[in-house]
């Protein structure tokens, strides 16, 4: 539908992690840089919250 009006592989709003689709924002990057922080310092706990959609699992995937 949409996807070959706009010549896109796949859904960009699909309910799935797609790693190529990820950009990372100044905003991620920043994020990602704490929570590795955290795991290389050994701290015992992290939190990464934010609304439905911006990218936390994404954003552990890189991570990982």
């Amino acid at each position: 539908m949409y996807e070959q009006y706009w010549g896109l592989s796949s859904s960009p709003f699909a309910n799935r992690l797609n790693q190529s689709a990820f950009f990372p924002s100044s905003v991620h990057e920043e994020a990602l840089a704490r929570l590795l922080y955290c795991v290389e310092q050994s701290k015992a706990l992290a939190v990464l919250h934010g609304p439905r959609g911006c990218g936390k699992s994404q954003l552990l995937q890189t991570l990982l």
